[in-house]
């Protein structure tokens, strides 16, 4: 961002270092030349006649707590000066009266002005080399002037007159700062006499920031650039070139580079466009040869700055929000706020400049809400309605067994403020970090959007086996669901799932034993922050389930569904399970005991079922003894009869002891039928 501008008026006392020796002398000179160049206009023929003033950057470094530049400049020769700045950066400049070398000059006093695009250049510091001066008001302001005078008579070939320090304030767009005549007295050097003979200075020099200055070294001869229609140039003086119908360009201003070159449209800050020779653009020009028709500058348009106030600039020149080409600040679009819709529904009274969604209108309220939406739009356009092959009627099979492992568990949901959803995270199964039901928080405040975990969970003390799950979920007309995942290694969803009142399965392809699991997240939000529900509930088809590792699966029924609360507290439903169940014993006995009592007494705890159903009894199945005898009897009872066991739930019927017939064997049979 560019630094704020400060007016010449505003700008401290210290800036200006004037010299103040030999009163005595310069203060009765100064009335003096004033005086004369007004009363009687400027003389020809004294000792400065032929003099320059030029510019010249200076090596030295730039520092607020400088007294002065004067002695700095560093020229010895009016050739070497440079007249051209690049970079952005403060610099010391000075200004210099030079003289022919041998001229007889005696210099006691100087009177000119300057000229410059405030818009462009800015001065932080400026001061006289004389003993004493008289400037005016606004000095150094574009187009005023001061008087500088010495008690002493300067005699040098290069005299330093004056330094200004400053810099570019529109880097890197070019400009130049000149020297010029004083806007009463004209531009004249002073000699020594009483009253003084003033000689009008002869060439008034630039200096470049970006683009070349111009130095114009006192001439013997009078010649400098003489410009003609075509372009052409030549040396001449200024009586040789005017009668010629020429233009010229100063005293001592070179040919090389050419000053007369083609024209080229030159833009202003006000979007006019002005055709004219690049040396005497001060704003933006476009190259020579181009033209004005059509206007091809840039028209200026509304500022507005963080504060609402409004300034019609170029956009280059604008440090805020620039409205557009050709808007104006009447009526001012930047001060008065108006309502300003965002993508979630909301509506904030902000200024223009601070609006991020879509600004309706300086004036218009946010109460009634203007920026309400249709939140099944947002729902249908949010969940990817991806459809999926239906689902069996029995994921997992039928829940009429016996009680299994995973009884009197629950689903919850849970968020957590520490993760944050982002749009380009795939996943965030793992991470949850709760360690029990009791941690879970079931409430999300705001509108953005947050990461809910469904974790099963079961009582402390119990050992489930999760191999799967299936449930539903369903949620108020507001909250919309924008990503979702399951942390199982298989899912069967139902058709356009997860929208409200679907369900799906999640199965995994090793059991779960955890106390709490993590069963599947989603990323969702309230519209307007207003109080919604988001509720797991029974899979619409298959119930609600968790299904163990057994083969076929033992289903134990879900028997707590939580739900998240959007801006209201929500459900947590942790359960609290029986303190004993069955303990099958070595001696294959069962008996009701906790899982810790189960554990030391050496016995393997079922779950939380009764002792009534024969589950320590061993299994059972066909035993082959004697080759064809086939018994039923338990895999250590047929080991003890030297049998075969035939597996499992294996039956004697048909009988597996009696041997097949081979194909050899039984056509030897038919044919021994028919001898």
């Amino acid at each position: 961002m560019r630094p704020r501008r400060t007016s010449f008026r505003s700008l401290p006392q210290f800036h200006r270092v004037p010299r103040l020796r030999s009163r005595s002398v310069s203060s009765a000179l100064l009335p003096a030349l004033l005086l004369t160049a007004s009363a009687h206009g400027v003389a020809s023929g004294g000792p400065n006649e032929g003099g320059t003033l030029i510019l010249h950057e200076s090596e030295a470094v730039y520092s607020t707590d400088h007294s002065g530049y004067c002695g700095q400049s560093g020229l010895s020769r009016c050739t070497d000066a440079n007249t051209r700045v690049d970079g952005g950066g403060t610099v010391v400049f000075h200004a210099l009266a030079a003289f022919s070398p041998g001229a007889e000059n005696r210099l006691a006093g100087v009177v000119f002005g300057v000229d410059y695009e405030p818009d462009g250049i800015v001065l932080l510091a400026w001061g006289g080399c004389g003993d004493f001066e008289l400037w005016d008001s606004d000095w150094p302001a574009p187009g005023t002037g001061t008087a500088v005078t010495w008690g002493n008579t300067q005699t040098a070939d290069l005299v330093e007159v004056y330094w200004f320090a400053g810099y570019n304030y529109d880097f890197p767009n070019a400009h130049e700062f000149a020297l010029g005549p004083h806007p009463s007295q004209g531009s004249s050097f002073a000699d020594d006499s009483v009253p003084s003979n003033l000689d009008e200075i002869a060439g008034l020099g630039t200096l470049g920031f970006g683009r070349d200055g111009f130095a114009p070294c006192p001439d013997p001869l009078g010649l400098g650039a003489c410009c003609y229609e075509d372009g052409r140039c030549e040396l001449s003086s200024f009586e040789d070139c005017e009668s010629t119908d020429g233009q010229y360009q100063g005293l001592g201003r070179p040919c090389d580079p050419n000053p007369c070159l083609a024209p080229g449209a030159c833009c202003h800050p006000n979007g006019l466009c002005e055709l004219v020779a690049m040396i005497d653009c001060d704003d933006e020009f476009l190259g020579e040869g181009s033209t004005c028709e059509p206007n091809p500058c840039p028209l200026p348009g509304a500022c507005c700055a963080p504060d609402g106030a409004c300034t019609v600039v170029l956009e280059r020149l604008c440090s805020g929000d620039f409205l557009g080409e050709g808007t104006t600040c009447v009526p001012n679009p930047c001060l008065e706020p108006g309502a300003c819709c965002h993508g979630d529904g909301s509506c904030s009274f902000v200024l223009l400049t601070q609006c991020s969604g879509d600004f309706l209108g300086t004036g218009i309220p946010c109460d009634p809400n203007p920026c309400i939406v249709d939140c099944w739009s947002l729902r249908r356009d949010a969940v990817a309605h991806v459809v999926r092959p239906a689902p069996p009627q029995e994921i997992f099979g039928r829940a009429d067994r016996v009680p299994g492992p995973n009884t009197n568990g629950a689903l919850l949901l849970h968020h957590e403020a520490s993760v944050v959803y982002t749009s380009d995270q795939e996943s965030y199964c793992g991470a949850s970090s709760i360690r029990e039901c009791a941690e879970a928080n079931s409430r999300v405040d705001g509108v953005e959007p947050a990461v809910l975990f469904l974790l099963a969970s079961f009582p402390t003390g119990m050992q489930p086996r999760v191999a799967g799950v299936t449930f539903g979920i369903d949620y108020d007309v507001c909250v919309i669901p924008l990503s979702f995942g399951a942390c199982g290694d298989f899912e069967l969803a139902d058709p356009y799932w997860p929208g409200s009142g679907r369900g799906t399965a999640v199965v995994w392809a090793e059991a779960q034993t955890e106390s709490l699991i993590e069963v599947y997240w989603f990323a969702a939000y309230s519209v307007y922050g207003d109080p919604q529900l988001f509720s797991v509930v029974p899979h619409p088809a298959q119930g609600g389930w968790f299904a163990d590792d057994s083969t076929p699966s033992r289903l134990d029924a879900i028997m707590g569904y939580g739900t998240m609360g959007f801006g209201t507290d929500g459900h947590l439903p942790c359960p609290v399970g029986p303190t004993a169940g069955a303990c099958c014993l070595s001696d294959g006995s069962c008996t009701m005991l906790t899982p810790a009592q189960c554990d030391e007494l050496g016995g393997v705890f079922v779950g939380y079922i009764d002792c009534d159903v024969s589950v320590c009894s061993p299994p059972a199945g066909a035993c082959c003894v004697d080759d064809i005898d086939c018994i039923i009897t338990t895999l250590d009872d047929c080991a003890l009869e030297g049998g075969i066991y035939r597996g499992d739930g294996s039956t004697c019927d048909p009988n597996p002891c009696v041997p097949v017939p081979t194909r050899s064997g039984t056509w030897g049979s038919i044919k021994a039928m028919f001898r």
